[in-house]
């Protein structure tokens, strides 16, 4: 991933698994506004997951809701494997935390405290380029 891709891009994957959320949006949103082409809409679907999980650590279940959703259709006009994400595991794992969501929002508006949200991680491949 290191030769091919952005330092903003590197940093912000970092951040997210580090569960940094806020920075990474702040990273990522920088290199999408430079960015063009296909890549443009990726960036944004790795921004709005971040988003998606700052408003869940926040108690916004709707605005999580909201922007996994978001994250995902973007996401998913990808291939399972780009610039350097494992995308098919990422993907599962935002459709583990929409589920969450639909089952807690349907109980109450509050998760209880004994059953935290999900985690995400961004998940590395090895291969080389942007597609596989």
């Amino acid at each position: 991933m290191e030769a091919l891709c952005p330092k903003e891009y590197q940093k912000g994957v970092r951040l997210f698994n580090e569960g940094r959320y806020f920075e990474c949006h702040d990273v990522l949103e920088e290199l999408w506004t430079e960015t063009f082409g296909e890549e443009r809409s990726f960036y944004q679907g790795l921004i709005q997951a971040a988003v998606a999980m700052f408003h869940l650590e926040n108690n916004n279940l709707g605005g999580a809701a909201r922007m996994f959703e978001a994250a995902c259709a973007k996401l998913r006009a990808y291939p399972p494997r780009y610039r350097g994400i494992d995308l098919r595991r990422f993907l599962e794992d935002l459709d583990r935390c929409r589920a969450w969501l639909r089952e807690v929002r349907c109980e109450r508006d509050d998760p209880p405290a004994d059953r935290p949200g999900p985690t995400v991680k961004i998940y590395l491949h090895t291969t080389r380029g942007n597609r596989e």
